[in-house]
């Protein structure tokens, strides 16, 4: 958000969707959503386009549901997830709740989808994306998931020390794997690849019972590809792990 009152506008959106969520009534066509649980950058956007359905969100009231699920998750969860009411939510942030979800009565008992994308082109979408983002000024997602949940500050990347890049790709490369080995927690998981995911919409469709349009579907695509991480130690390390988490 480039406004200067980016972060009043923010709070006051978070204030108008609160209030509709505590008064909100449960629906009378409860939906069992399924939640895409894999972080930024890993297809959330391109998911949620290919269905052209209000049942299906991406990143519905992040703002609010960043600094609400850290005081109280299961009475914020359930009350979202009814509100909302969805068959498929792509948002970005459930990544870093993993835990939290497999240890909710409401949560544990729901499907999850995992998109896989290896750990080197991952993190250099994450770079060549929020590298580009230093005229914000409110980034309420460095803020509030990339430095107090991942523990990384991408902001101003390009202008970092040798060593503290160094330090960002670390952060970055343990969380992905982190993530992903947490991904076990849960008991009803769909591991699904990126780079075949046109080919494997039918288990997403059959599962929302919806209908995928993938030739209607959009792509939120880096405006600049000019940082490139490599590290095929930790690709083949990440393909070993979920080959045996898909098992």
């Amino acid at each position: 958000m480039s406004s200067p009152l980016a972060k009043v506008a923010k709070n006051s959106e978070a204030f108008l969707d609160a209030a509709k969520v505590n008064l909100s009534r449960q629906p009378s066509n409860k939906q069992n959503t399924a939640y895409l649980i894999s972080p930024f950058k890993t297809g959330t956007y391109y998911l949620s386009s290919c269905y052209k359905s209000d049942y299906v969100q991406q990143q519905p009231m992040q703002y609010l549901s960043l600094k609400k699920l850290d005081k109280n998750f299961s009475t914020f969860f359930e009350k979202r997830k009814d509100f909302l009411n969805l068959k498929l939510e792509c948002s970005g942030f459930w990544s870093v709740y993993l835990e939290e979800l497999a240890n909710d009565d409401l949560a544990k008992n729901l499907t999850y989808i995992c998109l896989l994308r290896p750990p080197s082109k991952w993190i250099s979408s994450v770079i060549n994306y929020w590298g580009i983002l230093d005229y914000l000024k409110f980034d309420y997602l460095n803020e509030l998931f990339w430095k107090n949940k991942v523990g990384v500050d991408l902001t101003d990347f390009n202008l970092k020390t040798e060593k503290e890049k160094a330090m960002v790709l670390n952060r970055l490369a343990d969380f992905y794997m982190d993530f992903t080995r947490k991904t076990a927690l849960l008991e009803n998981v769909i591991y699904l690849d990126l780079n075949k995911i046109d080919e494997q919409l039918p288990i997403i469709d059959k599962l929302i019972e919806l209908e995928s349009q993938p030739q209607k579907a959009s792509k939120n695509k880096n405006k600049t590809k000019s940082f490139e991480y490599s590290n095929p130690d930790l690709d083949r390390e990440y393909k070993e792990m979920t080959d045996k988490l898909r098992a």
